[in-house]
């Protein structure tokens, strides 16, 4: 079990990440943020089963050359 939860890769750069929001309603949502950098470039429900055109565009605006594989 531990080694299932925490090791694991860890890649850089853009990633989409489940979070919960624990200390506050406890929703769960989705983030997609740089691993390197720990910029957050957006956040959007976890029903949604792709990121939000919005959202992507802001990640290409700020990475050139990244496209979601």
């Amino acid at each position: 079990f531990e080694a299932y939860m925490f090791a694991r890769k860890n890649p850089k750069g853009v990633h989409f990440e489940r979070w919960r929001h624990a200390y506050g309603c406890g929703k769960w949502f989705l983030a997609a943020r740089c691993t390197a950098t720990l910029e957050v470039f957006g956040t959007y429900p976890a029903q949604v089963s792709e990121p939000p055109p919005e959202i992507i565009a802001r990640i290409k605006t700020r990475r050139p050359g990244w496209s979601l594989e």
